[in-house]
């Protein structure tokens, strides 16, 4: 009996020996794999957000390439559009005429020639609705009194010259 206590002890004893080592190793190799996944997630993570942030620079500059050349294309448009209004002027000496004309242009879809006095009266509106009517604090939709802008530029022009007044616009209803 004394004989199996004894082996019973040493047989514990050996497979706590090899069992504890393996714990430790198994712990160890635990701890060090766990490090190193959380190390490439968070390096996977960093890649891609580095990816999502380079894609999102480009596409702010694909945008503000884009306005440009639609603010460039805009103004070659107006220009040449101006300067068919300024031989049209020179063409018929009749104010009458050239307010009725002016006032049936349409620009673009929703957009219309407008002409106004240096202190903001309408020369020709829309359609003739709002001649006479002054404009002078009309502000556009970020808040820009853009008649007296427009005013200050046009005063500044002088001969055949042109300037443009960019302003973002929203009709009630749009």
């Amino acid at each position: 009996i004394s004989d199996m206590k004894l082996r019973f002890k040493i047989g514990i004893a050996t497979s706590l020996m090899i069992v504890i080592p393996l714990i430790i190793v198994g712990l160890t190799f635990y701890n060090s794999s766990k490090k190193e996944i959380k190390g490439l997630i968070k390096t996977q993570l960093i890649n891609d957000a580095n990816k999502w942030l380079l894609i999102s620079n480009n596409n702010e500059k694909q945008i503000e390439m884009q306005t440009n050349i639609a603010i460039k294309a805009a103004k070659k448009m107006v220009t040449a559009q101006a300067n068919v209004v300024y031989e049209l002027i020179r063409a018929i000496n009749n104010p009458y005429i050239l307010k009725d004309k002016f006032s049936k242009i349409k620009v673009g879809e929703t957009g219309y020639i407008w002409v106004v006095d240096y202190q903001g009266n309408y020369l020709v509106s829309k359609n003739r609705a709002s001649d006479g009517k002054n404009i002078w604090n009309a502000r556009d939709s970020k808040g820009v009194y853009f008649i007296q802008e427009a005013i200050r530029k046009a005063k500044q022009l002088n001969g055949k010259s042109f300037d443009y007044q960019i302003y973002p616009w929203k009709n009630p209803g749009e």
